[in-house]
C-alpha cells in the first residue's frame, strides 16, 4: 500500500494508492477527529497477532474498520445500502466502490498507522 500525508490548514490529510483509498478516507473522517483511538487500534492489532481467531471492529460515523490476524478492511457504512440498489441500475452502468472498501494485510496497515503517527508527532 502506498500512502502520503500532507498538512493543511484543516489538519493532516492522508492519501492512499487507488486500491486502498478507503483507508485514507477512513483515517481522514474517523481517526483525525479522534486521535486517542489510534492507541486503541494498536492494542487491537497486538491482540490479533496473539490470537489468530481474534477480530476487532471499530464502527465510525462513515466508515467501519475490521481487524483480524489475516487482513484489515475499511468499509463505508453506506455500502450495504448501495448493494440493495444494484438491481435498479440502468444497463451499461457499473457500481464504483473503490473509495468505499479496501483490504490490506495487518502488517501493512500497522505500518500505515505508524507512519501517520510519526507524521503527526513531527508537527507538534
Amino acid at each position: 500500500m502506498e500512502y502520503q500525508f500532507t498538512h493543511t490548514m484543516h489538519g493532516v490529510v492522508a492519501k492512499c494508492s487507488m486500491d486502498h483509498e478507503a483507508f485514507a478516507r477512513w483515517l481522514n473522517t474517523e481517526l483525525s477527529n479522534n486521535p486517542k483511538e489510534l492507541q486503541d487500534i494498536f492494542t487491537e492489532i497486538a491482540k490479533c497477532r496473539i490470537a489468530p481467531n481474534y477480530e476487532a471492529i471499530f464502527e465510525g460515523k462513515e466508515y467501519t474498520l475490521y481487524l483480524s490476524a489475516d487482513e484489515v478492511m475499511a468499509k463505508a457504512n453506506n455500502l450495504d445500502m448501495a448493494f440493495d440498489d444494484l438491481d435498479e441500475m440502468e444497463e451499461g452502468f457499473n457500481f464504483y466502490n473503490e473509495e468505499s472498501i479496501a483490504f490490506c494485510g495487518l502488517e501493512d496497515f500497522e505500518a500505515f498507522l505508524q507512519a501517520y503517527q510519526r507524521f503527526v508527532n513531527t508537527l507538534h
